[in-house]
C-alpha cells in the first residue's frame, strides 16, 4: 500500500499537515559549562593579591639589599648567631659590617615637558660612593653621610625655554646643590655616561641605580639616547617609593616631598631633577639608618597574625641584586621634534 506521507515540506502546509520525519534530525550539540562571572572575578582577585604579595616581598628584600651595600646589614653567607643583631650599635658608630665589596649609589630624576612627556628637559644625578663611608658614623637619620653626596643637574640647551607650572611648578634655575650645567641635545647622553657609567668607564664596581619610580626615569633615559640595560656595571635597582611603601605597608606610593617631610628630612625647590636627585637619595639613606635602628623586621615572623602579606624573613640579606626587565625594543629611542638619537649603550 502507497503511503500518503510526503517526504519534503510545503510553505504552505499546516502545522498538522508536517510529517515529524521531514524535520532535521540534526544532533543536539553539547556545550561545556560556561565558568561564572563569579568563579572569574573570584580567579582575577587571586592572581591580583599573589601579584601584590609578590611586590611586598620583593620591597622588603630591596631594602635589605639596601641596608647590606651600606654596612647595616650582615650578608648571609658570614652571619652567625650574634651577627643578626645589632642591638649593641648606634648612630654614632661606624656602620657595624663589612660589605663585601664597595658600590656605588647613583640617583636619577628626570623632568620632561607636562605637555609633551617625550620632551626631557632636565637631567639631576646623585651620586654616593660607599668608600666615602668608611668610619663615619651616620648619625640619626644618616645626615652624616648626606655631605658625601654628589650632585649633577643638566639641562637640555634646546629646551631651556620649557618650564612647567600647570601641574607642577617647576624651577629649573634653583639648583641647589652646585652649578647646573646647560648641554647641547646631541651631547646629554654622553654626559650622562660619564657619571652614571659607560663603555669607557674605568670603574668597574657595581652600580646601584635609585630612583623615585624607578621605572619611568630609566624609561625617561632612553629618551635622551642613554641605555641603562647596557651598561654592566648597573646591576641592581632602588625604589625609593616602594620603600617607604615597604615601611609604612602602606597600598599605595607617595610623593618625594611628603616623603621627606615624613622622615624628618627638610628641602626645598621640589621639581629641580638636580635637588630631587639628592633628596631620593638622602630618603635612602635615612630609610636604611631607621629601619636598622628599629629592628622591625625581628618583629615580624610569619606566624604573627597581620604580617604575611609583608613578612619575608629575618634571616637573609636581601638576596641577589635584581634588575628590572628591559623594553621590548631596548634600541629604540622616542623621537622628539628637536632632536635625533641613537641607544649608544
Amino acid at each position: 500500500m502507497e503511503s500518503n506521507a510526503r517526504q519534503c515540506w510545503d510553505p504552505q502546509d499546516s502545522d498538522d499537515d508536517i510529517n515529524i520525519s521531514m524535520l532535521s534530525k540534526t544532533p543536539t550539540l553539547i556545550q561545556p559549562p560556561c565558568k561564572s562571572k563569579a568563579d572569574k572575578k573570584r580567579k582575577k582577585l587571586e592572581a591580583t593579591k599573589k601579584k601584590r604579595l609578590q611586590k611586598n616581598k620583593d620591597s622588603g628584600r630591596m631594602l635589605k639589599r639596601v641596608q647590606r651595600y651600606l654596612g647595616l646589614r650582615q650578608a648571609t653567607s658570614s652571619m652567625s648567631s650574634s651577627s643578626l643583631v645589632t642591638a649593641s650599635w648606634d648612630v654614632l658608630k661606624p656602620a657595624p659590617f663589612k660589605p663585601r665589596e664597595s658600590v656605588r649609589f647613583v640617583c636619577v630624576d628626570i623632568e620632561a615637558y607636562e605637555k609633551e612627556a617625550r620632551m626631557v628637559t632636565e637631567i639631576g644625578l646623585a651620586v654616593l660612593d660607599t668608600e666615602d663611608l668608611v668610619d663615619m658614623c651616620p648619625g640619626e637619620k644618616g645626615e652624616n653621610w648626606f655631605s658625601q653626596v654628589r650632585a649633577y643637574h643638566f639641562r637640555i640647551e634646546e629646551r631651556r625655554y620649557i618650564v612647567n607650572s600647570e601641574y607642577v611648578q617647576g624651577c629649573p634655575e634653583a639648583f641647589d646643590f652646585g652649578e647646573s650645567q646647560v648641554i647641547p641635545i646631541k651631547d646629554i647622553n654622553q654626559a650622562v655616561g660619564r657619571v652614571i657609567g659607560d663603555e669607557n668607564s674605568e670603574d668597574e664596581r657595581p652600580i646601584i641605580i635609585v630612583g623615585h619610580d624607578i621605572k619611568q626615569d630609566l624609561k625617561y633615559l632612553t629618551m635622551i639616547g642613554y641605555n641603562s640595560w647596557g651598561v654592566p656595571q648597573i646591576v641592581d635597582e632602588v625604589d625609593t617609593k616602594d620603600m617607604f611603601r615597604r615601611m609604612e605597608r602602606g597600598l599605595n606610593g607617595r610623593g618625594l616631598a611628603q616623603i621627606c617631610a615624613e622622615l624628618g628630612i627638610l628641602g626645598r625647590n621640589y621639581h629641580n631633577a638636580g635637588n630631587d636627585a639628592v633628596y631620593t637619595l638622602r630618603a635612602m639613606i635615612t630609610m636604611a639608618v631607621k629601619r636598622t635602628m628599629e629592628g622591625s623586621d625581628r618583629n615580624e615572623e610569619s606566624f604573627t597574625p597581620g604580617t604575611d602579606e609583608w613578612t619575608d624573613g629575618d634571616m637573609d640579606d636581601g638576596g641577589c641584586p635584581k634588575r628590572s626587565a628591559p623594553p621590548a625594543k631596548p634600541d629604540h629611542v622616542l623621537q622628539s621634534k628637536d632632536g635625533r638619537h641613537n641607544v649608544k649603550w
